[in-house]
């Protein structure tokens, strides 16, 4: 027995393709959607540069769905060549470049931790754990970024450093 192909009309080119062309929609009568992927996407592209649209991925990236997405995303090799490709890029390091001639003593201090790490002065952080018992993320700098005090650090992780911080602003 012949296998039939099965055709659709896209409702935006008006081309006649077949139905792998269009994506599944059970909300549709036939089960696929009235546009063919490709104008779909050139559609949705659209969408997402209005004012509507920006606002719609805002409230998604901020939802608990989206952080988790997100930070899934972040795990995956290919977010890290990304960002390995990005930090080395021309932008990246004039961005980098930027916030060390905005903030000295903190990337001193920084350089401070990290050579101290790789001396064996202080331990790799992802072996420690934070005050509240979760695994620690960061070093802080409990008492400033000052030269005497760059290795007067402790291990928090990602919430309690940023509680650390929103208390030494509002003091």
């Amino acid at each position: 027995m012949a296998k039939t192909i099965i055709t659709k009309r896209c409702s935006h080119c008006k081309q006649i393709k077949t139905i792998s062309e269009f994506y599944k929609d059970k909300s549709q009568s036939k089960g696929y959607g009235f546009l063919c992927k490709p104008c779909a996407l050139k559609k949705s592209k659209i969408y997402q540069q209005t004012k509507q649209g920006k606002a719609t991925k805002k409230r998604y990236d901020q939802s608990e769905k989206g952080k988790t997405k997100r930070k899934i995303y972040q795990q995956t090799a290919k977010f890290k060549t990304y960002q390995r490709q990005y930090r080395q890029s021309k932008r990246g390091r004039a961005v980098r470049k930027r916030y060390a001639l905005a903030y000295p003593k903190y990337e001193k201090a920084k350089s401070a931790v990290q050579t101290a790490i790789r001396k064996g002065i202080l331990p790799k952080v992802t072996t420690l754990k934070c005050s509240c018992g979760e695994q620690a993320v960061h070093y802080h700098h409990h008492k400033g970024y000052a030269k005497e005090h760059q290795l007067d650090v402790i291990p928090v992780c990602k919430k309690c450093h940023s509680l650390a911080h929103i208390k030494q602003e509002t003091l």
